[in-house]
């Protein structure tokens, strides 16, 4: 899937080895969460912008081999997830947006007893 700000584009992408843990009932199957995740950045205009710039910045730079680990917290209705929260751990890199792992909480995860 590709994002485009503008005239700047990345691809955006699960990594090969996801992880997928829900702490709520979900009958949705892990390639169903990660793409209403990849569907979320392409779509939030925020996010976008950040990501491909970061993403453009890295293949322009001398080190296009390294890798910025991101943690976003969203609200699980803007991905249409069940939940309350849903936090996405993945990297940006030259070649663009990697999603890693997608986490749904029943409230916030600050609220989470352990």
């Amino acid at each position: 899937m590709k994002m485009t700000n503008g005239s700047i584009s990345c691809e955006i992408s699960a990594a090969s080895e996801v992880s997928f843990v829900s702490y709520v009932p979900c009958s949705y199957d892990e390639s169903t969460v990660f793409y209403a995740a990849r569907r979320f950045f392409t779509q939030c205009g925020k996010l976008r912008r950040e990501c491909t710039c970061e993403s453009r910045r890295l293949r322009l730079g001398k080190g296009s081999k390294a890798v910025l680990p991101f943690c976003y917290l969203i609200p699980a209705v803007l991905m249409e997830l069940p939940g309350e929260w849903a936090r996405v751990t993945g990297a940006i890199s030259a070649k663009g947006v990697e999603l890693r792992k997608v986490e749904l909480f029943p409230n916030h995860p600050c609220l989470m007893l352990r």
